[in-house]
């Protein structure tokens, strides 16, 4: 049995999941000695790749009541399951329109890489006397590299969507207001 559209606004979204985000890398030790140098930061996660959309089937068709019937079959995408709405509403309703997308998931973000461990302190220098000059300190040891950002994830592939209508019905397609781009590929993520 089909539904009435609360709001007039239908929405029917298949669209890929948002990959993971890659996880921070480790940060690297301070160093421990005497002018030891700090250790590297460890490598950003590689992100997650986004989820393919699932295709959209959906008919318009006008009864002998009145109304518009709006069936939207969304096939089961990626990480996703499917599903089958019939929804319905007054023929010459202003506030009637369908959007459709199936575009594909965003890649995640790479993880950021490690920061690197802080160097250890020089050795202290020595105070002059009256009789011997002083020494200076010795260098502290350097910074550590930070590590390398992970790889950001590749982005889902869209999928198509269909409108069906008969010929008889077909000012009904009038309703139909796309969000652009519908079918898209999604965006790959951002490297860490």
């Amino acid at each position: 049995p089909a539904m009435d559209i609360p709001s007039g606004l239908v929405i029917f979204d298949n669209s890929g999941l948002h990959g993971a985000h890659g996880a921070p890398g480790v940060s690297g030790i301070s160093g421990c000695m005497q002018g030891a140098s700090g250790g590297h930061g460890g490598r950003g996660q590689d992100a997650g790749r986004g989820g393919n959309a699932g295709p959209i089937d959906s008919y318009f068709s006008a009864n002998a009541e009145g109304n518009i019937l709006i069936r939207g079959i969304l096939h089961p995408r990626e990480g996703g399951q499917g599903s089958d709405t019939t929804l319905k509403a007054r023929l010459g309703d202003p506030s009637v329109e369908v959007r459709m997308t199936s575009a594909g998931g965003h890649g995640g973000d790479g993880g950021h890489g490690g920061r690197g461990g802080d160097g250890a302190t020089g050795a202290r220098g020595r105070d002059a006397t009256q009789t011997s000059s002083g020494t200076n300190g010795s260098r502290g040891g350097d910074g550590g590299r930070g590590g390398d950002g992970g790889d950001g994830g590749d982005g889902g592939n869209g999928a198509i969507s269909t409108v069906h209508v008969n010929q008889e019905d077909m000012d009904l397609v009038m309703l139909l207001r796309q969000i652009v781009p519908p079918t898209a590929g999604g965006k790959g993520g951002s490297a860490g």
